[in-house]
């Protein structure tokens, strides 16, 4: 019996240990600390899949203000913008997000990870504007607010870098695709350029596409919270892919990804409708 106890006291110490909020700090002061950045993509077997990058501010106590472009059963609805709310658990362990923007509706579920510096996220409640997916899943991470001072042209922010990525089906039916790539964007007199390569598989009913080499264009948003990707030259069976990508973390080292137009592969083998991906500097 004193055994039982010693292990019943032990598991409630460590409960108490990883179930309760920093030394003075609330959980209102966890999550409005900075923007978060979140990609969301489907989480079941339903067909086209649904997609979503964003960001989201605490603006007062339970509201957030979101921005967000998501793809639903084929239908690309871009940079939305919306109120939204959130709860908080007492002990700091996680909490709920309720969005709802031009008619696409859910309600998250979220923990907290990494000492408060992540979320990893879950519908429990998904109300799909197209039909198609019921369920997603993602993560969410804190993310840089506002241009840096004296940027001049938003373009400037990447101009010289060079990126590794990786992209991935983002739904479950379906042969679908995965790839691996880097790409160099380059501000050429206003215009947003890029150069790279990538290789890409479509699974068992496609081919392998080694080593494509990329040309393309991107934008940056006026406010620096994200942009558009344009990779072109890929390859067949689906030569381009555009992608809007929110950054992620501090300093604008990371991208998440989704595409924000539709695919099309005139052979029928690709099995594509929704691709998420990640990005970091090289």
């Amino acid at each position: 019996m004193k055994s039982i106890a010693r292990l019943l006291l032990t598991f409630s110490a460590a409960v108490a240990s990883w179930a309760a909020c920093p030394a003075g700090v609330t959980p209102a002061q966890i999550i409005t600390s900075s923007p978060w950045a979140f990609q969301m993509k489907a989480g079941d077997y339903s067909p086209t899949g649904t997609a979503m990058v964003g960001t989201f501010s605490p603006t007062s106590p339970g509201l957030l203000r979101v921005s967000l472009t998501y793809t639903n059963a084929t239908v690309v609805v871009r940079k939305e913008e919306a109120t939204a709310r959130y709860i908080l658990y007492p002990d700091c362990t996680g909490g709920e997000l309720l969005f709802y923007v031009n008619g696409l509706g859910f309600q998250a579920e979220f923990v907290f990870v990494d000492n408060f510096t992540q979320l990893y996220l879950v519908t429990d409640n998904f109300t799909p504007r197209y039909g198609g997916t019921v369920s997603l899943t993602g993560y969410a991470r804190p993310t840089t607010s506002g241009c840096p001072a004296g940027l001049g042209d938003p373009l400037n922010l990447i101009n010289g870098t060079t990126w590794s990525f990786r992209t991935f089906a983002g739904y479950f039916r379906g042969p679908g695709s995965a790839s691996v790539g880097m790409f160099s964007p380059v501000n050429i007199g206003g215009s947003g350029r890029l150069t790279g390569t990538e290789t890409i598989s479509y699974g068992g009913q496609g081919p392998i596409v080694r080593g494509a080499q990329l040309s393309g264009r991107y934008i940056i948003y006026p406010d620096c919270s994200g942009g558009e990707i344009m990779l072109m030259n890929r390859g067949n069976p689906v030569p381009y892919l555009q992608l809007e990508f929110v950054f992620v973390g501090p300093n604008f080292r990371e991208m998440y990804m989704i595409n924000d137009s539709l695919i099309f592969d005139p052979s029928g083998s690709a099995g594509l409708s929704t691709v998420v991906g990640i990005a970091q500097r090289f």
